[in-house]
């Protein structure tokens, strides 16, 4: 299988896995694939309603560029029509947003670059072990005719420095950063009215 397989595999999983969660806890699920555009809706009033939605709890810092999109996460320049990127500048902090509007033709591009990023940020990127789960947890999707990628919201101390057995803390933390997802998921879907 090539990269690109299972990157995308790896995502069907991630989103089973949130959809899975949502349903437990009884709150809203994640984004349907829908890649129909929105109208009249722009990167930044998307940024903006995520931005208020986490509020304090919103961390990405400084904006990424689209040279620094290109290398580090390789959106070609002709592959966006508009975008809005931000990370932290604390590198030990891994919140990241990227919300990117397409060119006519260049969606599959755009998802599939972002997807072989989160790949690597699984698979090969060393992470503290605070980020790991958040990290598994990070969103890659397609809706509205925009291509998102993110990781955002906090988690508290008692999750981030519980003690005991390690499998029972890791899915704990995941299980929190899949519920801190929800709160960019559900402003997405108003901004975006689907």
């Amino acid at each position: 299988m090539s990269k690109k397989i299972i990157a995308l595999i790896m995502a069907a999983a991630l989103c089973g896995t949130a959809l899975t969660a949502c349903t437990k806890s009884g709150t809203n699920t994640p984004p349907a694939d829908d890649a129909a555009p929105a109208v009249n809706v722009t990167v930044e009033e998307l940024h903006t309603a995520i931005k208020e939605a986490y509020g304090e709890n919103y961390l990405p810092n400084m904006p990424i560029d689209q040279q620094m999109l290109t290398e580090l996460y390789g959106i070609e320049a002709e592959w966006v029509e508009e975008f809005v990127a931000e990370m932290p500048m604390i590198m030990t902090n891994v919140d990241t947003l990227i919300i990117v509007k397409p060119t006519e033709g260049n969606s599959e591009n755009v998802l599939n670059a972002l997807t072989a990023y989160y790949d690597y940020q699984n698979n090969d990127a060393m992470q503290y072990p605070m980020n790991i789960q958040k990290v598994k947890a990070t969103q890659v999707f397609e809706k509205g005719g925009f291509v998102f990628y993110f990781t955002l919201g906090t988690l508290s101390d008692d999750v981030l420095f519980m003690e005991g057995d390690e499998a029972v803390i890791a899915q704990t933390q995941y299980d929190a950063a899949v519920e801190n997802n929800l709160i960019g998921l559900t402003a997405i879907e108003t901004v975006l009215g689907k």
